[in-house]
């Protein structure tokens, strides 16, 4: 059992490593956590929308929010003044938000 816990750990810290040693990796995970960031700052703003909705990408200065299904994304759409005008309360730099729509996973 010992011998599985030490593996576990030499993968986890194989898998750090080897994100800390790449560039690109490192500048995705940092995207990555930015945007979830950005979405923890707006979810109050969205009310039940929010279970509808989740943190996509950044590029540029541009923040992605995919929506579930098409009603979903209408209704987010109307809130982006709130939300863009929330982020830059707090001072972040994000200068506009996209909303894509999401297909249905089969």
């Amino acid at each position: 059992m010992s011998q599985r816990r030490s593996t576990t750990t030499t993968l986890g810290q194989s898998a750090a490593q080897a994100l800390q040693a790449n560039d690109t990796l490192t500048q995705l995970l940092a995207t990555h956590r930015q945007s979830q960031s950005w979405f923890d700052t707006v979810r109050p703003l969205l009310g039940a929308l929010a279970t509808q909705v989740r943190a996509g990408p950044i590029e540029e200065r541009t923040w992605t929010l995919l929506a579930s299904h098409g009603s979903a994304g209408a209704k987010l759409r109307q809130a982006l003044p709130g939300l863009l005008e929330r982020l830059r309360e707090q001072g972040e730099s994000v200068q506009d938000i996209k909303v894509k729509v999401m297909p249905p996973q089969v």
